[in-house]
């Protein structure tokens, strides 16, 4: 399987040479002014169709061409679109690459919808077919839209058959650890901190259990938490769907303080 940055590459390669053949095209046809309009508005709906086409195929491409429709931010449906692409292009670029190697990791792609309110409203979740929908409202700061969509999109994603056995506790331990490591490799420091410093230590700090599940797993390298523990806990929950919630806690538990 091609690697997100080698789809980019070959999606920018198409377009650029799209684009220059675009305008060798309309300059041939300049003379003609007819033909020079409808040259210009075939191509333009065309680069257009192409590169909604490419988006949906290389999530790494939302992300790096977001920056690009950033100087539409006077227009708000232009300026939410472009931190809805990036989110999800960063999300979704990571979940293609580790469940590429730890398949059953991460089956689900996301998509972020906003939230049109002036109240205060929790992000949710909503699963439509293969894809997990993750409602917020939007926020002045796009670190904390990526930290606060990430959390909500592992909460429900990630080992999704495995969740049923592990406790609250375990479970948003889990959460923390793996969006902490996610963040981190994709190079969002900032989203980083935001979910450190305005969901984790809160929680750590009031909840004893959920703290020590968490230290445990902080402690072990990306590769381990996610080829290894994560892994393992969901090949052996995906084998024995009919065993009763919590009834594989106790092995998991006693694997996490091995691994």
């Amino acid at each position: 399987m091609l690697s997100g940055r080698t789809k980019l590459a070959a999606a920018a390669l198409f377009l650029g040479a799209y684009l220059f053949a675009f305008a060798l095209v309309a300059w041939m046809l300049a003379s003609n002014f007819v033909l020079f309009v409808i040259s210009i508005v075939t191509g333009g709906f065309l680069f257009a169709l192409v590169s909604g086409i490419l988006v949906t195929e290389v999530p790494l491409l939302k992300a790096e061409i977001a920056p690009l429709i950033s100087f539409a931010n006077v227009f708000q449906r232009i300026a939410l679109l472009q931190v809805r692409w990036r989110v999800e292009g960063r999300i979704n670029d990571y979940r293609e690459r580790v469940d590429s190697e730890v398949g059953g990791l991460l089956p689900h792609p996301m998509e972020l919808r906003w939230i049109m309110s002036k109240k205060d409203v929790t992000p949710y979740l909503k699963k439509e077919g293969p894809v997990i929908i993750v409602r917020m409202k939007p926020h002045r700061e796009e670190a904390w839209n990526l930290a606060t969509a990430t959390l909500a999109y592992v909460s429900e994603g990630l080992v999704p058959h495995a969740r049923r056995h592990m406790r609250r506790q375990l479970n948003r331990a889990v959460d923390f650890a793996f969006c902490k490591k996610l963040l981190g490799d994709v190079g969002e420091t900032t989203a980083r901190n935001y979910l450190i410093t305005t969901a984790l230590d809160p929680e750590i700090n009031t909840d004893e259990t959920v703290k020590q599940f968490f230290q445990k797993l902080d402690d072990i390298s990306e590769e381990l938490l996610t080829r290894l523990f994560l892994r393992e806990i969901g090949a052996v929950s995906l084998g024995k769907l009919t065993l009763p919630d919590l009834a594989l806690e106790p092995e998991i538990t006693a694997f996490l303080d091995g691994a």
